[in-house]
Order: C-alpha cells, then sequence, then structure tokens
C-alpha cells in the first residue's frame, strides 16, 4: 500500500522544535518553565564571542537566538571562560545568576500622570569587568 508515502511530502520539523509544530524550542520551553537562579551552559553563544560561522553569526552553534534572547533578558552573566575547542570553535563554559527585577516609576508633572518601567537590579559583584582585548590591542587596556 502506498498510502504511507504521503507523509514523506511533509518538512521535518527543526532540530530543535519541540514539540514539533509548536514555536518554541526545547532550550526555551525548558528556560520558560525553570524556576532556579542559576543555569550553566557549556558552547557557543553571543556572549562567548558568537561563532565563526558566518551563517549563524552571532548566535553560535549551541543554542538557538530565541534561547539566547530569553536568557539574557532574565538572567545575568556571572563567568565566562574559554573551553579546549576545535579552532573552528568558541565554546565557552558561562554561569548566568537570575536576575533581580526593580519597578521604577517615572513622575510627570501631574500627581496621577506616571509611566512604570523594568530594570535590572545586578549587584556590583555580580557584574562582569568590561575590560577585555585581543591580544593584538591589550595596550589600549592601560590608558
Amino acid at each position: 500500500d502506498d498510502d504511507d508515502d504521503d507523509d514523506d511530502d511533509r518538512e521535518p520539523p527543526a532540530d530543535d522544535a519541540f514539540p514539533p509544530g509548536i514555536d518554541t524550542t526545547l532550550a526555551s520551553e525548558s528556560l520558560r518553565v525553570y524556576q532556579g537562579n542559576t543555569v550553566v551552559l557549556a558552547g557557543e553563544s553571543f556572549v562567548s564571542g558568537g561563532t565563526l560561522a558566518l551563517s549563524l553569526a552571532p548566535w553560535g552553534r549551541a543554542f538557538d537566538s530565541a534561547f539566547q534572547v530569553q536568557l539574557a533578558a532574565s538572567f545575568h552573566c556571572v563567568f565566562l571562560a574559554d573551553l579546549p575547542r576545535w579552532p573552528i570553535s568558541r565554546d565557552a563554559l558561562s554561569v548566568w545568576r537570575r536576575t533581580r527585577v526593580c519597578p521604577i516609576l517615572f513622575m510627570s508633572d501631574a500627581p496621577e500622570d506616571y509611566e512604570e518601567d523594568q530594570w535590572a537590579d545586578v549587584p556590583p559583584e555580580e557584574r562582569l569587568d568590561f575590560a577585555v582585548a585581543a591580544p593584538a590591542y591589550r595596550r589600549f587596556l592601560a590608558l
């Protein structure tokens, strides 16, 4: 019976689709329901410098872009270290802590007129040092 051949005409779901037909990924869905305060990632990501594979830049090959945007919206990176890797990879180990949210009210001249916004409250001891440079440019850090 050739009726089963009709299923072969469908496109396979994306490798990271979870479950098929749902517009999310296993990583994004896992992060959405995760209630812990620490996430540890190993692999290429935007925080590790992306990837050398230009078709996947700047996100890297380990985690889809939606997951990385979702991660950065709710967590802040507190640790980043290179991992042993092949020359064509930028794998790193990164540790992320859940970011506390601080609501801020912006008042206008009219007391009943205000706007509320959400701001990240990252303690100073959990902020990464941004003073980094490639070896050929480290001399600029001394300025």
